[in-house]
């Protein structure tokens, strides 16, 4: 990963009081906050592996490369505050009898430090994540079928929370 000023990173045009966030609008923007994973897609095949917005006022790098997000990692202060993920934050707060943390994607500061130093004593590498890549894959896809399968005649996912646990401890006995 090279090393660049926050002005060199790529990203959507900023305009002045609106940064990026006008490619969130309907009409004029093609990006939508209903669809973050397509929005992000798009931003990466358009501007790369590393890609900069301004929203609010603040600078939002978002990193695309497991080799990049392991540098940024390693050069992160003590405990490091982002900005991500806080519906998933808040969702996992508010079920406590589901979740014994915040997690570690979404969490900021002391909690993440605790919870990242548990974690990274040998999943916490990307080389020996990139190794389970193709049955997360495989698992994944075949949930994704599965889902399409159980709608209902309106098109929705009965039980959907259900569903999803029993992917994710199909996922962990899958590794």
């Amino acid at each position: 990963m090279l090393s660049r000023s926050i002005q060199n990173i790529p990203g959507p045009r900023i305009l002045p009081f609106l940064g990026t966030a006008w490619t969130y609008l309907p009409l004029i923007g093609g990006d939508s906050t209903k669809c973050l994973h397509e929005s992000y897609k798009r931003k990466y095949l358009k501007y790369g592996k590393i890609v900069k917005e301004v929203v609010a006022g603040k600078h939002i790098v978002s990193v695309y490369d497991p080799i990049d997000m392991e540098t940024v990692y390693h050069s992160e202060d003590k405990w490091p505050w982002r900005i991500s993920h806080e519906v998933l934050l808040a969702i996992r707060r508010e079920n406590k009898d589901l979740y014994a943390s915040g997690g570690i994607v979404p969490t900021n500061g002391e909690e993440w430090a605790n919870l990242r130093k548990a974690f990274q004593k040998d999943i916490g590498r990307f080389t020996t994540v990139t190794r389970y890549v193709p049955v997360l894959e495989q698992t994944s896809r075949e949930f994704v079928n599965y889902l399409y399968q159980s709608r209902n005649s309106e098109g929705v996912v009965p039980d959907m929370l259900y569903k999803m646990h029993e992917w994710a401890l199909e996922s962990m006995f899958s590794l």
